[in-house]
C-alpha cells in the first residue's frame, strides 16, 4: 500500500469561526448566530455547524431557526475551503494568501492524499 503524500490546502478563517447579530422579529432583542465547533447541538454530530441564541434553536433539538436560515441566505458567511471548492487562494497587497471570495485571512491545513 503506497504512503500518503501531504498536500497543503487553505480555508477561510470563517470556516472555523464566524458570528453575526440578527434582530428579533420585534426588533427589541438581538440574537447571535454562530458557525463553530462548540456552540451547536445538532443531531448529526458534525464538528462544525450553525447555532443561535434564540429560544427556537435552544429548545428545537438542533433544528435550524429562522435566524440561522436568514444568516445563510444573507451570503455574509464565506466558509470557503480550497479542498472542497477547488479554487486557489488569492493574494493580498503583501503577496500573502487570502480568501478569494471575501478577502479575509486564511489558514493552511495539511491533508494526506
Amino acid at each position: 500500500m503506497p504512503d500518503l503524500s501531504m498536500e497543503v490546502y487553505y480555508h477561510c478563517q470563517s470556516a472555523e469561526y464566524w458570528e453575526t447579530l440578527l434582530p428579533s422579529s420585534g426588533g427589541q432583542t438581538a440574537y447571535t448566530v454562530r458557525w463553530d465547533s462548540s456552540h451547536h447541538h445538532n443531531r448529526e454530530r458534525v464538528e462544525y455547524d450553525y447555532s443561535c441564541t434564540c429560544h427556537a434553536y435552544q429548545y428545537g433539538q438542533g433544528r435550524y431557526c429562522k435566524h440561522i436560515r436568514q444568516a445563510q441566505e444573507s451570503g455574509k458567511h464565506c466558509n470557503w475551503m480550497q479542498v472542497l471548492n477547488g479554487e486557489p487562494p488569492a493574494r493580498d497587497a503583501n503577496d500573502a494568501p487570502c480568501c478569494p471570495r471575501c478577502g479575509g485571512p486564511v489558514h493552511a491545513l495539511r491533508y494526506g492524499v
